[in-house]
């Protein structure tokens, strides 16, 4: 995983408003039967998920789990590996507020779904230069995940209360398409 730390934006926050740390545990994609995805066709139909974990730590942290204090932001992209488009899929959300309270972590939960209407708008290309209905293209799938504090900031009329960020590589995937195009999803 790269940069699966929290970097914290807009100041540390001081007092109950103050994050001290924070990072992602666990971030992987995994297939419908929960195996660490490596090879998908989208002619199969199902999509992949990303099971993720994550934790923050400090007074801030807790408030924001008890009192529900707005929502994370969770988005997965591909990263082309050679030449094509690198996506962003629609970001979802995950409130605050199912978060387990340790002493001083905070530790969420999610699952972000990777449809296969998704996959499909993956472009694929003929390996090396063949003809014919299979087609691959070989991405590296990330994730986002971040919490931002303009609301609270401007409720509690603290300019110090921080915005959070972290992204954590997921697994390189080779999408490959085995299914002739006609019978493959439409996006």
């Amino acid at each position: 995983m790269a940069e699966n730390h929290f970097n914290i934006y807009t100041g540390g926050g001081i007092g109950l408003t103050r994050f001290e740390g924070g990072e992602i545990t666990r971030a992987v994609l995994v297939d419908p039967l929960g195996r660490e995805a490596r090879l998908y066709d989208p002619g199969v139909g199902s999509g992949l998920r990303v099971e993720l974990e994550w934790e923050a730590t400090g007074p801030l942290a807790g408030l924001m789990s008890i009192f529900g204090l707005g929502d994370w932001t969770l988005m997965v992209s591909a990263e082309s590996r050679g030449a094509g488009p690198e996506p962003t899929f629609a970001p979802v959300t995950s409130p605050t507020t199912n978060g387990i309270i340790q002493g001083n972590r905070v530790r969420w939960t999610a699952q972000v779904p990777v449809t296969a209407a998704q996959l499909a708008s993956l472009p694929q290309h003929h390996p090396n230069g063949a003809t014919g209905p299979r087609r691959q293209g070989v991405y590296q799938f990330t994730v986002t995940v971040f919490w931002n504090a303009d609301i609270f900031r401007t409720r509690l009329s603290d300019p110090n209360i921080p915005d959070l960020i972290a992204f954590a590589d997921l697994n390189l995937v080779m999408v490959e398409s085995v299914t002739p195009p006609e019978t493959v999803p439409a996006p």
